[in-house]
């Protein structure tokens, strides 16, 4: 992957992916060839891709962020009288 937006903090480079510097088309494919190259090292980096796609950013995992978000923002009493003013 490059190294754009949020991508170099969610994965750690050789763990759960390859990262590469945006504007070098050379280690891009430095990269995609030695993935192509050894098949365990792409095996294991697509296993902690899931791995870490699946503990983070799981329907379930979003969806109960999204709530937490909202017990945030919403104040406790509407909650309680179901009021929505």
């Amino acid at each position: 992957a490059r190294t754009v937006g949020g991508l170099a903090d969610l994965l750690d480079h050789g763990h759960a992916g390859l990262l590469v510097k945006s504007a070098d088309p050379a280690e891009f494919i430095v990269n995609l060839k030695r993935l192509a190259d050894n098949d365990s090292l792409s095996n294991a980096i697509a296993v902690r891709a899931r791995n870490l796609l699946m503990q983070q950013y799981s329907q379930t995992v979003m969806a109960r962020r999204y709530v937490e978000l909202c017990l945030l923002i919403v104040p406790s009493r509407m909650i309680k009288n179901g009021s929505t003013e």
